[in-house]
């Protein structure tokens, strides 16, 4: 089972995705040849689109009003976004909504205009 915790002065709990990692990275590392991979099955993407943060030593995610404070608060657990599929995302909302968490703000989709990574709804 995920857990759900807080990290100083963040308005969001962490949220562990451990449950949403493919059992297959290994093996899809080797697949294609594009430069981006999924960050949960290590599958290569064409054009990364949706982005998730990952903070705490890659212990979990935090939502994206949560990204600025994770950078220069908590730096060395800091991880920074990384692209993710979307049948990853799906399966990541599942696992956060497990934990009685809005999956909203936690799985990104990259802004390129002013290089931000807000989510759908709010653009």
């Amino acid at each position: 089972m995920t857990e759900k915790y807080y990290l100083e002065n963040c308005k969001h709990p962490i949220v562990d995705f451990a449950a949403a990692n493919s059992p297959n990275q290994e093996k899809n590392e080797w697949i294609g040849d594009e430069e981006e991979r999924c960050f949960l099955c290590c599958k290569g993407l064409k054009d990364p689109k949706i982005w998730m943060h990952v903070c705490d030593g890659g212990g979990g995610i935090c939502h994206h009003e949560d990204s600025e404070v994770i950078t220069m608060e908590h730096g060395d657990g800091d991880c920074g976004s990384h692209p993710i599929g979307s049948d990853c995302a799906k399966k990541l909302a599942k696992v956060i909504k497990k934990e009685n968490v809005e999956p909203k703000g936690y799985i990104h989709f990259a802004d390129l205009e002013d290089n931000l990574l807000v989510s759908k709804e709010e653009k």
